[in-house]
C-alpha cells in the first residue's frame, strides 16, 4: 500500500496485523516477515512509513535503508 508524501509515495508496512487492521478496507491482505528481511528485500529508493496514523509510526528514507544494508551483520 502506497501513501502519497510530498512529491513521492511511501510504501506503508505495520509491525503487527493489528496495527494493519486500521486499512483492511483499502488493503485486505497481509504479508509476514521480519524487518530484515523488509529491509533487505524492498527496492533502494522506497521510502517506507512504519503503522501510519499510530503514535508508535515513523518514516524510514532511503538512505536508512541503505545505511541498514551496509551496517548489517549476517
Amino acid at each position: 500500500m502506497l501513501f502519497p508524501k510530498d512529491d513521492h509515495s511511501m510504501m506503508a508496512v505495520f509491525t503487527s496485523p493489528q496495527e494493519a487492521e486500521r486499512v483492511a478496507h483499502l488493503a485486505p491482505f497481509v504479508v509476514a516477515m521480519s524487518g530484515s528481511q523488509l529491509l533487505l528485500h524492498c527496492p533502494a529508493t522506497q521510502d517506507l512509513v512504519v503503522n501510519p496514523g499510530s503514535n508508535l509510526g515513523f518514516d524510514i528514507e532511503p538512505a536508512g535503508i541503505a545505511k541498514f544494508r551496509t551496517e548489517r551483520v549476517p
